[in-house]
């Protein structure tokens, strides 16, 4: 069977509902040496630890979010600029049809830089 994998969500919805025992068994686990010689100080720094993870899974979602965000506006300007691109190639060679502006625009080229155009 499978393990699923808990979501950034679920993740941080746990970390909200924790026992104290829970939180006991992570302090031990953590240093047991300090759990043993001062249980409150190991509890708190468990519970620090806790709210410190917290906030990094949120920081972590929110980059998630402003990372997919940044992913489309450039795929945005990338489809604007080809389209631009297009349009412009029909208005400078004057024809209504994209493929006979392309070919037009390529005369052009290989007329103003022989042997270059065929490169590119």
């Amino acid at each position: 069977m499978k393990k699923r994998r808990k979501t950034t969500t679920e993740q941080s919805d746990s970390t909200s509902r924790v026992t104290p025992y829970e939180l006991a068994t992570l302090a031990a686990r953590i240093c047991s040496e300090a759990c043993i010689a001062d249980p409150k100080g190991a509890i708190a720094a468990a519970q620090r630890l806790l709210a410190e993870g917290k906030s990094a899974l949120r920081l972590a979602e929110i980059q998630e979010r402003i990372d997919k965000e940044e992913e489309e506006e450039r795929e945005r300007i990338v489809r604007e600029e080809r389209e631009n691109w297009s349009r412009g190639i029909k208005f400078i060679t004057r024809e209504a049809r994209r493929d006979r502006a392309m070919k037009r625009f390529k005369q052009f080229l290989e007329y103003e830089y022989p042997g270059e155009a065929k490169n590119n």
